[in-house]
Formats: C-alpha cells, structure tokens, sequence
C-alpha cells in the first residue's frame, strides 16, 4: 500500500531530476555555441542563444509536466502536494474562501472576479447613477458579473461533456460545475436573487446531485407568488436572470421548479 502512494511520488522525483540534467547540459551546450559565435562571428550570437536556451528549456519543462500529469493523474498543483507529503485533496483551489479569526467561513474575489468586476464597472464610466441608487447598482452589478462567470464555467462544462466521456472527463466537468456554483452562490451572499438558487439547483442537477439540487430548490419554494421585488434595478436584474434560465416570467419559473421537484 505503502509503494503504491509513493509511486506517483518517485515518478514525480524522477522526472524533475530527469529534467534538471537536461536541462543543465543543455545550458552548457548552448552557452558554449553561444561564446563561440560571439568570438568568430557576431556579438548577438551570444544573447540570442541565451533566449533559445529559456525557451527550450519551457518547453521541454511543459511537457515533462504534462507527461508526469497523464502517468500519475494528478495535476500541477496536486503534484506539488504530493512531494510536500500533503493530501492532495488540500492543494485543491479554495475558491477564494477562508476561515476569519472568529472561524466564520467568509471569501474573498479571487483575481479572475475582480478583473471581471472591474470590466463591468468600466463599461459604466461617464454615466451618473442617482445617489440613492448608488450603492444597489454597485452590488447588482457585482452580481452580475459573478453570475457571468458562473455561466460561462456552465458553458465549458457542457463543451467537455459533448466529448467522450471518460473518467478524466467526467472529473472536468464536475470541477467547472463545482466553480459554477461557487460563482453562484458567492452572487446570492452579495444580493439575494432568489431566482439564482434555481441556477444553483440546475448545475447539482448536472453533477448528478439530486439531494443537493432539491435542498436548493425547496429553498426557492417560499419566494414563489413574489411577482416581483418593489424594486426598479432589481427587477430589471431579475427579468435578466430569467431570460438566462430560459423563462419569460416568474410564474412559468415557479411552475418548472414544482415540477421539477416532483421529479427528483
């Protein structure tokens, strides 16, 4: 059992080392052509080498890295886990969430959030919101711009699962579904829409989480009959969300969503 952990482990250490011998004979090799030239023939022989030198060296790096990848099944981050004597399942992405000192799980904006934030605040530059409106706009669009996100793992998801269906597939999709509902549910905790519960409940649907996507669905149940939210930004948000889930009012979504529970 004990060889069998550690296979993926010295398959990982072989190959670094592998790479690193290389790697150090050819930056011999090359450096050597490079004085060379730079002696019998032009200067710049000598620096163009060096740059040949970085970028075989990436390259041939890259693919080890991918060979490694296919031979243990683990990705980059994984790897790295492993020769650290670490679960893997630690070196999975956090998603930007983390526990404060009084242990409440809060999140951050991963880096890809707040470039997609900022692109929507961009697009508004020069116009004026009213001051009473303003600070509703601001999450509204932070909404958005998170559900966008959602969406768009939503739509890799279904571009793999259009391919074969391997094991290694099938794990693809389940990890940008996964990053769907993360994106999803980090959108509801900065403005409650009740309507992207359903989007939630749909990506469990895909993950073949029948439990989870009835828990979220139910969740929906109390809001239905609320034909809208008092509220001019906020409906125009939500008729928005339904175009997305494919429904042209609220009581054509509340009758899926009954049905759907039915089903599950």
């Amino acid at each position: 059992m004990d060889d069998e952990r550690n296979q993926p482990k010295q398959t990982i250490i072989r190959e670094r080392r592998k790479v690193k011998q290389i790697g150090h004979i050819l930056w011999i090799i090359i450096i050597v052509i490079g004085i060379l030239g730079w002696v019998f023939w032009k200067w710049y022989i000598f620096p163009i080498c060096i740059t040949l030198a970085f970028l075989m060296g990436s390259i041939y790096s890259y693919r080890v890295t991918k060979r490694v990848e296919r031979d243990t099944n683990l990705n980059i981050e994984e790897q790295e886990a492993v020769l650290k004597n670490r679960s893997t399942k630690e070196s999975k992405k956090s998603y930007g969430f983390r526990y404060n000192d009084k242990g409440k799980l809060v999140f951050d904006l991963t880096g890809e959030e707040q470039a997609k934030i900022k692109e929507a605040f961009r697009s508004f530059q020069g116009y004026k919101i009213h001051p009473d409106y303003t600070d509703e706009f601001q999450k509204m669009l932070t909404y958005q711009s998170l559900v966008e996100l959602g969406l768009d793992y939503k739509f890799r998801a279904s571009l793999v699962e259009s391919e074969d269906e391997t094991e290694r597939k099938k794990e693809e999709i389940n990890d940008l579904l996964e990053h769907a509902i993360i994106e999803y549910t980090k959108a509801f905790s900065i403005y409650s829409i009740k309507t992207i519960l359903v989007s939630i409940a749909l990506a469990f649907i895909k993950e073949k989480e029948s439990l989870r996507a009835k828990e979220y669905l139910q969740k929906y149940l109390p809001h239905i009959q609320s034909s809208n939210y008092g509220d001019t930004i906020t409906n125009s948000f939500l008729q928005w969300h339904l175009k997305i889930l494919g429904y042209g009012s609220l009581q054509e979504l509340d009758i899926a969503v009954k049905e759907q529970i039915s089903h599950l």
